[in-house]
This record gives structure tokens, sequence and C-alpha cells, in this order.
């Protein structure tokens, strides 16, 4: 019986996404996650009480889920969550395109 040569891992060095890129400031980049925070508030309250009725049942997630339906019956009053509609339909028209 002969022995068989044992193969040797090979591990590949990992590859950078961007070349030559700039490390990025540290105000940007939270003036960038703040406006995404405050769209997502505004725009995305629907969602937001999706994944607050989600979570497991307790007292802190029943505090939560008040704040987000009291967030989401705001935003239906002012008229946002019709806009978050519209863009759910706008998106939906645009993969029928495909």
């Amino acid at each position: 019986m002969t022995d068989s040569p044992k193969s040797e891992l090979i591990y590949r060095q990992q590859i950078e996404g961007v070349t030559n890129a700039l490390p990025s400031r540290l105000l940007p980049v939270c003036a960038a996650l703040a406006a995404a925070v405050v769209t997502t508030l505004l725009l995305g309250s629907e969602a937001l009480l999706n994944w607050v009725n989600n979570l497991p049942i307790g007292p802190v997630s029943d505090y939560l889920l008040q704040i987000a339906q009291d967030w989401q019956n705001t935003m239906a009053k002012i008229g946002l969550t019709g806009f978050s509609d519209s863009i759910k339909a706008l998106l939906a028209s645009f993969q029928l395109l495909h």
C-alpha cells in the first residue's frame, strides 16, 4: 500500500474591494448615519412597527410596541405612510419591467 501525498492547504491573500480609497472622516460618516436614521424613522414607520411586533414578548417589547404604534399613527396623520406606499409601488413597477 502506497502512502498518498498529503495535500497542503493554500490560503489566498484577501483582495481589497476598493483600492486606493482614502479613509473617511468621522463627521461625514456620522452625518450620513444620522440622515439614514431620520429617513428610516420618517418613511419606514410601518417596517419599524413590524420589526418591533416580532420581538419576543416581554415588558420591554410591550413598551417598544406602544411607542412604535404611536409613531405609526403620527406618521399616518401627517401622511408619510402614504409616501412610503407610493415608493413601494414605484419599486414594484420597476421590478415588473425586468
